[in-house]
Order: structure tokens, then C-alpha cells, then sequence
């Protein structure tokens, strides 16, 4: 009979007789039986007893190493590997604590699994903020009386972090096409 380490044996005791007599050794641990050179007849005599192999440590891991502001980390994101004392690995279900996601920089998010503490360490990106406005155009001379509208205006938001995303203008004010700054068109202006 084969005991296979899915089964989880640990021999327990080997019993040998030999002509009808008890020559036995017992042997534990997973024991290994040596036999010297005998003749005669020979029994053996094996006795097991299923023992639940004992989880010895895990191991966490994750893919999900950086985190935008705001962003979700759960236990998901990470793989634990455990071991057990009779070698066998197993992946296994976990939860985790001490992430917050509005705290940037690194943390060490810690690992729990069958009764074993593990960490994981992911970076939280800094909280990207708009920091201004850019607005251009390419519409820099206007005749008196001519028009200038939101159109005609290009708008980026400029971010913390450097970037730049496109933003759309909904309004322009402080133009008036028929003040002149230089006031050569004042009588114009007034009679209007």
C-alpha cells in the first residue's frame, strides 16, 4: 500500500517479526525503515495515523505595486503562497490590512492568512491637483470691431505632477472690440 503526500501520513509505527517474533523498531517522523540482513520469514507490520499537515509559513506577493490617489487595493490584489511542514505549497484566500489610499508614499500592508502574518509593500501616487490654467490663441490681432469668442481660444488644465490635460472654454470675458487701449478710437467709442 502507497501512502501518497496528498494523504498526509506520517508513519507511526513499523512493527517486524521475524519467525513469529516481535524484532520490531518503531520509527516516527515520517520514518524511514532499515533493514539488516535477516533469513527466516519475515512480517511487517505498518500502522499510520492521518495527520493534517500544519501550515509553516507564507509568503505575499502583488502585481499592484503602484496605487493612483484614491485608488483601491483589497486582498484580490495579492497572492499568498503557503507552505506546510510536509513540503506541499498551496495558494490561499487572505485579507490585509493598513492601506489607505488618500496617504501617498509607500506602505507596508500587512497579510493575514491561516493564522500567519506576511506584508506586501505598495506606493500611493501623490494627489494630482490642478494647479492652473494655460490659455493661447492664435488670434492675436483683431480689427475694431471684430470678434473674439470662446472659440477662438485654446485652454489646458496644468496639474501638480506637470501634466497637461485639455480643457474646454466655456466663456471669455474683458473683451470688447470697440475699446481701443491705445486710445485712438475714443470718439467711437463714446458716441456708441
Amino acid at each position: 500500500n502507497v501512502i501518497t503526500a496528498e494523504e498526509c501520513y506520517t508513519l507511526k509505527t513499523v512493527t517486524l517479526f521475524m519467525n513469529g517474533q516481535d524484532v520490531s523498531k518503531s520509527v516516527y517522523n515520517y520514518g524511514a525503515i532499515g533493514i539488516q540482513e535477516v533469513s527466516g520469514d519475515i512480517v511487517i507490520r505498518v500502522t499510520t495515523e492521518k495527520v493534517e499537515a500544519k501550515l509553516v509559513s507564507i509568503i505575499a506577493t502583488t502585481e499592484k505595486t503602484e496605487i493612483e490617489y484614491g485608488g483601491t487595493f483589497t486582498a484580490d490584489d495579492v497572492v499568498v503562497i503557503g507552505t506546510y511542514d510536509n513540503g506541499d505549497t498551496k495558494i490561499l484566500p487572505c485579507t490585509i490590512s493598513g492601506f489607505d489610499s488618500h496617504k501617498a508614499g509607500k506602505q507596508e500592508i500587512k497579510v493575514y492568512a491561516g493564522g500567519l502574518e506576511s506584508k506586501v509593500v505598495v506606493t500611493v501616487k501623490a494627489e494630482v491637483k490642478i494647479v492652473g490654467i494655460e490659455a493661447s490663441t492664435e488670434k492675436t490681432t483683431i480689427p475694431y470691431g471684430g470678434t473674439f469668442t470662446k472659440d477662438d481660444v485654446v485652454a489646458s488644465y496644468v496639474y501638480s505632477d506637470g501634466t497637461k490635460q485639455a480643457a474646454s472654454v466655456d466663456k471669455i470675458e474683458g473683451f470688447n472690440a470697440l475699446i481701443d487701449d491705445l486710445g485712438l478710437n475714443e470718439e467711437e467709442t463714446d458716441e456708441n
